[in-house]
């Protein structure tokens, strides 16, 4: 039975670190296969979701190593990371779930002007917009070389007066419930990598029975 011992410690300890690698795999996944059928073609968005996915392998490898062996040393060093981990998603998922219309409105602006124009491509090719509003419409999309018109994204008529749904306001509703969900996700997350850190200070405490000589870490 496992009462709370050394072995459901270990136990625990592993399993978690097999979903965290389970959770690298997926996200190495996405990025190659976005890649390849060219769902996302701007190399940063690519290159992020990669190096989160390998990071996280990292880290899960790390600690089943450290598990496995119930090595101090390796123990020591993925509660650090997995802390700062911890840290960091915490702060990051209490900013979407506080974060307001206004400033998510205003944190899109400054976003779209940010990165490259491949990205904003890939952006209005998914979403069916042109420009960011009309302003960005009239400057930059409706010429050479690249014209909304030439991918068969839907544009604006030359009726200044219609309601078009510019990029601004479709991103803005897809992501107000998106914002809040990844919020929410991440949150939850965050208290796994904490359960995480708890737990292997526990499993790092512990004396191996298989071990007489083995000492806990005072």
């Amino acid at each position: 039975m496992c009462a709370g011992g050394f072995h459901c410690s270990r136990l625990s300890l592993l399993s978690l670190n097999v979903l965290y690698m389970i959770i690298s795999i997926v996200l190495m996944s996405l990025a190659g296969y976005a890649n390849h059928v060219g769902i996302i073609t701007a190399p940063p968005v690519v290159g992020g979701i990669l190096a989160v996915g390998i990071f996280l392998f990292l880290v899960s490898f790390l600690g089943i190593f450290a598990t496995v062996k119930h090595h101090q040393v390796g123990l020591f060093f993925y509660v650090v990371i997995l802390f700062i981990l911890f840290i960091v998603e915490f702060s990051v998922s209490i900013a979407c779930l506080a974060l307001s219309h206004t400033q998510q409105l205003s944190v899109i602006e400054k976003a779209w002007n940010t990165v490259p124009d491949t990205m904003k491509q890939d952006a209005m090719k998914q979403l069916d917009c042109c420009g960011f509003d009309r302003s960005d419409y009239e400057a930059k999309w409706t010429d050479e070389p690249w014209k909304c018109v030439d991918h068969g994204i839907s544009v604006p008529d030359s009726d200044p007066t219609r309601d078009y749904a510019f990029c601004k306001d479709v991103i803005n509703d897809r992501t107000d419930a998106a914002v809040d969900n990844a919020g929410f996700v991440a949150l939850i997350f965050s208290f796994t990598e904490m359960f995480g850190v708890w737990l292997a200070i526990r499993f790092r405490n512990q004396r191996n029975p298989a071990g007489p000589s083995a000492r806990a870490f005072e």
